[in-house]
Parts: C-alpha cells; structure tokens; sequence
C-alpha cells in the first residue's frame, strides 16, 4: 500500500469528526491501516490535529463512533496499537476494543468492569453486551452489585442480549430494588432472554 503522509490523514479525520458517520467516515477509513496509528497518535497527545471550528460535543461523539468504526474495520491492528493497559481508562478505546469482535478482548473488559474508572466500567458493561461468552455474562453478572447505576443499567441491557436463563434469578432481583428505570430495564431483559431460549433448538 502506498505511503500515505500524516497531512492528508489529518484532513479526512478532520473531515470525519466535522462530518459524522457517512461518506466522511468511509474516506477515513478506506485510507487503509495506517489509520490506527493516526488515532492512536491522537489520543496520546502525541500528535495534535487542529479541530474543526467550534468543537462542540457532537464532534466529541463522532471522535467516539470513528474510533469504533476503525477497531471494526481492523481489528488485529488495533488490537496491536492499543494492547497496553493504561488503555484501559480511555472509555472511547474500552468500547472500541468491544468493536473488534475478538475472542481475546471479553477477560480484558471483564477486569475493566471490576476495577475500571467509572466511565470505562460504563463501556466495559456496553461492550460485554457483544460477546456471547460465558466470562462476559459473569462479568455482567457481576456488575449488578456496582455503586455506579449506570454501570447497573447497562449491565443489565448487555444481560438481555447475551444472558442465559440462569440470568434470570438474578435479574428478578433487581426488580425488587424499588429503583423504577433498573426494574423495567430489567423486565425487558428477562424478556429478551426467554424469548431468545425458546426460538433456539431444543
């Protein structure tokens, strides 16, 4: 692949945070896997790109959905670029980890769920939701016990995706916590969950 020099991937990134997910996105992306090295450069404060003007949160929420759209796009080589654990405090790089779809990353974001910062619980709980893995649903599990609600109530949401039955005991639990939003969160998952059983094969 040719070389393709920092100035050009500075203004598609540019362009991407401006623009949002779409065209701009894909013109980023489509740049190949340099692409990783460039955002990873970014979040380090090793290497500064000029913000569109004005910065306001939506282009801080596009910053997020275009670091997930490159861990999906490559997976390997982000997973590569952002191995070391001080990572693991970047809430926008706990969710995109979850992106790269790999069987290595539930026990990552298992031990971030235990021990993160709030945030980065708060994505782990999102990202777990994913992985049909028993570690993750034990980490999910787990995480109904947090002192941060959304942590719980993501936690829960990730459940009613890829929780089993034996969820459910644990689920019926949080309606008894009297907190309405974790109780019809909860429903919904319990609802999810044997629903999901009774359309698989005996």
């Amino acid at each position: 692949m040719a070389f393709i020099a920092w100035p050009a991937l500075d203004d598609a990134y540019t362009a991407a945070i401006r623009e949002g997910p779409g065209p701009a996105f894909d013109r980023y992306l489509d740049l190949g896997p340099t692409v990783v090295d460039h955002v990873r450069a970014i979040r380090a404060d090793d290497h500064h790109v000029q913000p569109p003007s004005g910065f306001p949160r939506t282009f801080v929420e596009h910053a997020s959905f275009l670091l997930a759209d490159v861990a999906a796009r490559y997976p390997q080589e982000f997973l590569a670029a952002f191995v070391d654990e001080r990572w693991d405090d970047d809430s926008d790089v706990v969710t995109a980890l979850a992106y790269t779809d790999d069987p290595t990353v539930p026990p990552r974001l298992a031990r971030v769920l235990r021990t993160g910062s709030r945030f980065a619980r708060v994505s782990s709980a999102v990202g777990l939701g994913r992985f049909d893995d028993p570690e993750a649903v034990a980490a999910l599990l787990g995480a109904l016990d947090d002192p941060e609600y959304l942590v719980i109530f993501h936690a829960i949401a990730s459940l009613g995706d890829v929780g089993g039955p034996a969820a459910i005991p644990v689920l019926m639990e949080v309606l008894d916590l009297g907190r309405a939003s974790l109780s019809t969160q909860a429903q919904g998952a319990i609802r999810a969950i044997e629903s999901r059983s009774q359309s698989r094969p005996s």
